[in-house]
């Protein structure tokens, strides 16, 4: 994402960022979801201005269907403790 008028990367938009996950259903009803975040350096003001880091973030969702209506699901981020900024300080 650029600025238009000065050419520009846009704050805080990564040029390169993916995530990848996959589902596994060690039984019926419930699906965990690993997933990694992947984020490449960005500015944290226009600019050019004030680079943050690349970082990668593990996350996790487990959702069980406790009936054919009703799903009960949990969600953590960042579970290895990976210290990041999405934006500065």
């Amino acid at each position: 994402a650029q600025d238009e008028t000065t050419d520009l990367p846009l704050a805080r938009r990564p040029r390169h960022s993916g995530r990848l996950s996959f589902l596994i259903t060690p039984m019926p009803r419930l699906t965990l979801e690993p997933s990694v975040v992947l984020v490449g350096e960005r500015w944290s003001r226009p600019g050019k201005r004030e680079e943050l880091s690349p970082y990668a973030r593990f996350d996790l969702r487990v959702d069980y269907a406790v009936t054919d209506t009703l799903t009960l699901f949990a969600r953590a981020e960042n579970i290895t403790d990976v210290r990041y900024q999405e934006v500065l300080n």
